[in-house]
């Protein structure tokens, strides 16, 4: 159809009709807890502007122009206030994802609210950028994933972006045990739905597991929208960043 969404995997982001960049769960601040308490150096802003200039790096050489950022929540971590690194890192982050974004057209960055994004007003009021609830463009509704908006239940949307539960799973040879950050994709409740993992490097992610194991008995099935027996329907796709392809493991439920 003429108005669907082309919707492909780009390291820990996706890649909508090759204009379009989305990720989710930053957690920027939350370094600064775990530094003051153990004294470990502040790199997670070096690394993840690392991360942006790779992932930039790569949709050059295909030739592709980014005109739209859109950060699926939790860009902040704190829950009660914005901490003064917070409000540092914050700004530092935002101004330089703008300098990789092509035109002067408004809203070409937007930030859909996560439940980490108390008081984000303070800081994107100050940088002019559009914060929301969730943002529908074509047939998709971008949204964070702990609430559900009946903008993103409208028929004439069919998918649906989500962040929030920083899905990874972990590959065990009976031997060694690997853990990876992963993608969730299937269809849910009629639509088609993406579970993206968390773009910060602070952690791999929650391991997905806890959920097909028989003694887990749906715990925290209102942490996200979308409850564990139907988080197993999904597929698991894990995207190597050393060749940039995609591995689909099929059903969460048959691993």
């Amino acid at each position: 159809m003429k108005n669907r969404a082309k919707i492909e995997v780009c390291e820990d982001s996706l890649l909508i009709d090759k204009k379009i960049l989305v990720f989710g769960d930053v957690h920027l601040g939350l370094e600064e807890s775990i530094s003051s308490r153990h004294g470990f150096p502040r790199l997670h802003l070096k690394e993840l502007s690392e991360k942006v200039n790779r992932i930039f790096t790569a949709l050059k050489k295909r030739k592709i122009k980014i005109t739209k950022i859109i950060i699926l929540g939790d860009l902040k971590h704190d829950f009660g206030s914005v901490t003064i690194s917070e409000w540092g890192d914050v700004r530092k982050f935002l101004q330089k994802l703008i300098t990789f974004i092509d035109g002067d057209q408004e809203d070409k960055l937007i930030i859909v609210k996560g439940n980490h994004d108390n008081y984000l007003n303070t800081i994107t009021r100050k940088e002019n950028i559009k914060l929301v609830q969730n943002y529908v463009y074509k047939d998709v509704c971008f949204l964070h994933g702990h609430e559900m908006y009946q903008e993103c239940l409208n028929k004439d949307i069919k998918c649906l972006i989500l962040s929030h539960l920083h899905p990874a799973i972990i590959f065990d040879d009976g031997y060694k045990s690997e853990k990876f950050k992963c993608f969730l994709k299937g269809k849910w409740n009629k639509k088609m739905v993406y579970v993206m993992p968390g773009f910060s490097l602070m952690s791999i992610g929650f391991s997905l597991n806890e959920v097909i194991d028989k003694d887990y008995k749906n715990k925290n099935d209102d942490f996200f929208i979308i409850n564990n027996k139907d988080l197993q329907k999904l597929e698991v796709i894990v995207y190597n960043n050393k060749d940039g392809e995609e591995y689909n493991f099929g059903k969460l439920k048959n691993l």
